[in-house]
């Protein structure tokens, strides 16, 4: 993965930390696809730890009391 992919990547943020191809609604599917992402390639490059809290947090978040979780707007097709 390069630079620039990473910077794509960042470019898909909201401002409450989730991520999406929409531009308004987050989505759960493709944040923690781009968590598993942003946790990998932090060993070849300079992620910001608060960047992947943040982005864990809003995961943590969104989870039921029984594990699951409830389907966003930005997930539904």
């Amino acid at each position: 993965m390069s630079f620039l992919q990473i910077q794509t990547i960042l470019s898909f943020k909201k401002q409450d930390d989730s991520f999406s191809e929409h531009p308004m609604l987050g989505s759960h599917r493709v944040t923690v696809s781009v968590l598993e992402a942003l946790s990998k390639i932090q060993l070849y490059f300079n992620i910001d730890p608060d960047l992947i809290q943040a982005v864990k947090r809003w995961v943590q978040l969104r989870q039921e009391d029984d594990g699951r979780f409830t389907p966003l707007d930005g997930d539904v097709k």
